[in-house]
Parts: C-alpha cells; structure tokens; sequence
C-alpha cells in the first residue's frame, strides 16, 4: 500500500520501523534504512521564480535577499542546505517552510502570490506540476542549482526484518527494467527524458 504523507513524517515513521519504505530518499546515512544499490532516477534542483521576474539563480550568493519557499527536512544539495542553515536562525522571514502533504502546492501557491521570491524543487517533479496546473504562465525556471545529479532511492526500514531480501527484489526489479527497456519507456510516459 502506498500513502502519502508529509516527508518528515513519511521519514520519522521508516526510521521507527512503523513503515516498511520510502520512495524517493537521496542522502539516507543519518537514517535507519537500507537504500537499493540502483537508483531510481536522478534529481536535479533547479530554482523557480515569477514569470514577472527577470531573476536568475548564479549561485547561492544570488539568493542574498530572496524570500524562498522549501519543504521541512528535505534535502537539497549542501550549497542549498548550507545557506539555508546558516541564514535561517538570523533571517527566519526570509524562509517559509512548509510541512504537510500540500507542502509543494503550498510553496507554488505563495511563489505565485508573490509570498516568497524563490522556490528550490527538483526539475522532473516542477515540470510535471507546471505541466498539469497549467503554471507555464506564472512560474519560470531561473537555473538549475546543483552541478552534480543526486541519486534518488527506494529505502526500506532496517528494522523490517525482510529488508535485505526486499532490497534485493527491488535492485533485481530495476536491472529487469532497464534490460528490457520498459524503464525508458516508464521515463518517457513521466516526461523524465
């Protein structure tokens, strides 16, 4: 069964063992979780402004002064996660962190309403939502953050006893997939080309 919940929740739960996995964790080793050895897919961070706007992401000394929108305990890359840290306790107006569920519609929501300046989402899942909410109007791309592409994996909890033989299905899973091309074409139907 698959259920969404909000990523710090959906993360303190598979650490407790009180679900049995997580899609979509990159940076897992502070956590109690066993990650496949292939990753699903890659992420890209990108930064995400007003069409209004003539702002373009040119490294993280141009956030300097920017209003952005995240999402509580997620990962970006550790530029993002360093400034962020770093600025936040002196600057916390500066950030609004969402939680919940609707935490990436809320984020687009107070972009569009001019609430923040900026908003760090990785490129696949914003393309998809810009795509489906019609926001090509309202919201741009202003430049992709990290250099390097962040793995993203399937995790199981290490306190589920079945973990390693999951995994295992799992990593065997998508080596099947890619061999036979059924991976692209799932890729290709999510516009993750």
């Amino acid at each position: 069964v698959y259920k969404l919940l909000p990523w710090y929740k959906a993360i303190e739960q598979v650490n407790a063992g009180l679900i049995d996995g997580i899609i979509g964790i990159g940076d897992h080793d502070e956590y109690n979780i066993l990650v496949t050895r292939h990753p699903l897919e890659y992420s890209y961070l990108h930064c995400y402004t007003r069409n209004d706007t003539k702002w373009i992401y040119n490294g993280i000394n141009s956030l300097s002064g920017k209003k952005i929108g995240s999402i509580l305990d997620y990962v970006h890359d550790s530029e993002i996660n360093r400034y962020i840290l770093m600025n936040y306790l002196g600057n916390q107006n500066l950030f609004i962190i969402e939680n919940g569920v609707r935490a990436m519609m809320d984020n687009l929501s107070n972009l569009i309403d001019e609430i923040i300046d900026v908003y760090i989402e990785d490129y696949y899942v914003m393309n998809y939502h810009i795509n489906k909410d019609n926001l090509e109007k309202k919201i741009r791309d202003a430049g992709r953050v990290n250099k390097e592409k962040i793995s993203i994996h399937i995790g199981i909890s290490k306190l589920n006893p079945m973990a390693n033989k999951y995994i295992k299905y799992i990593n065997d899973g998508i080596i099947s997939l890619k061999a036979t091309g059924e991976y692209a074409a799932l890729k290709r139907k999510y516009n993750l080309n």
